[in-house]
């Protein structure tokens, strides 16, 4: 009941961040010389490099989108007594929605960069690196889910752009592990009982670089950390949910004021401020899967991918 007690008071602390965030883009002093009068509002605002809050830009691109990616899956669980040691299988993804480009029409130099959409990914167990020597620990993934993919860039011409994104989003991982014959490697893979063979929920982060260089096509590369949770404890979960929530909150206030005084250096600032954030909410995450709260630790994989999108 304790823990109920402090989910209250965290969104308390979120309703009382949300109002000093969204005062900190308002636009709504502007004033207006006699000269400029006639002008409208939308014409003022967009002058703005403020894309979080005013969305109707006339240079707004929507591409229907199929991204397919392919990397190293590297496994990992924290355990103070026993941690096997995994085999690296590769990863084959495949990616289906929308992506949005918006440029910041004054000058067209520099872009917004959305990609939503939803996945599913296979790590095979068969191909990957290891060590035939050693005692490695065989792993095989299946996941599927939605990820929400936002960065900024700059614009390289028509329908070409360099961006730096971090994304997020929710997934269902089912692992399954190698039949273990050999005692000291079955007691080592312990720890994965609770994984092996079931569809498990899981949170994931990603950061990357997304270059597009025509119309239908660009390169993708990045890195994907999951977070497969053995189980869904949902008080837990949206104590701490709540807690990132406000850190992204602050740091999107922050990299606001960023984007209205540098903008040249807005994309890079995002892409380091937001990503490192979420990493090092990860890492909280390996001993007790919903930080700060006291809870099962998860299985965790990164990945490290590149691929192609094809946009239409």
């Amino acid at each position: 009941m304790k823990y109920r007690h402090i989910l209250f008071l965290l969104l308390a602390g979120l309703f009382i961040v949300s109002p000093a965030i969204a005062n900190d883009d308002e636009e709504f002093d502007v004033k207006f010389d006699d000269e400029e009068s006639n002008k409208s509002w939308d014409e003022h605002v967009f002058n703005e490099w403020d894309f979080d809050r005013f969305k109707s830009f006339e240079h707004l691109k929507e591409s229907s989108t199929i991204e397919i990616s392919s990397g190293i899956a590297i496994p990992d669980i924290h355990d103070n007594v026993y941690k096997p040691d995994f085999k690296m299988p590769v990863i084959m993804d495949l990616r289906l929605g929308s992506v949005q480009i918006r440029e910041s029409g004054k000058k067209n130099e520099l872009v917004k960069y959305n990609f939503d959409y939803i996945f599913i990914d296979n790590a095979n167990k068969d191909i990957g690196i290891y060590d035939e020597k050693d005692e490695q620990l065989g792993i095989q993934l299946w996941r599927f889910g939605f990820t929400d993919r936002t960065g900024y860039g700059w614009s390289l011409g028509d329908n070409a752009h360099f961006a730096l994104y971090k994304g997020a989003g929710f997934s269902w991982t089912k692992i399954d592990l190698d039949n273990i014959a050999d005692t000291n490697m079955a007691i080592l893979a312990m720890p994965l009982d609770k994984f092996n063979d079931r569809f498990s929920f899981s949170r994931h982060f990603e950061a990357g670089m997304n270059l597009r260089f025509m119309k239908n096509l660009a390169l993708n590369t990045g890195f994907e950390r999951t977070v497969v949770m053995p189980r869904h404890l949902f008080w837990y979960w949206s104590g701490s949910e709540i807690i990132e929530a406000i850190g992204n909150g602050l740091l999107d206030s922050f990299i606001s004021k960023v984007r209205k005084s540098s903008p040249e250096l807005a994309p890079i600032v995002y892409f380091v401020l937001k990503n490192g954030f979420a990493y090092g909410m990860s890492e909280l995450k390996r001993s007790n899967m919903n930080w700060p709260f006291s809870t099962p630790e998860p299985f965790i994989y990164d990945n490290i991918k590149v691929g192609i999108s094809f946009m239409f």
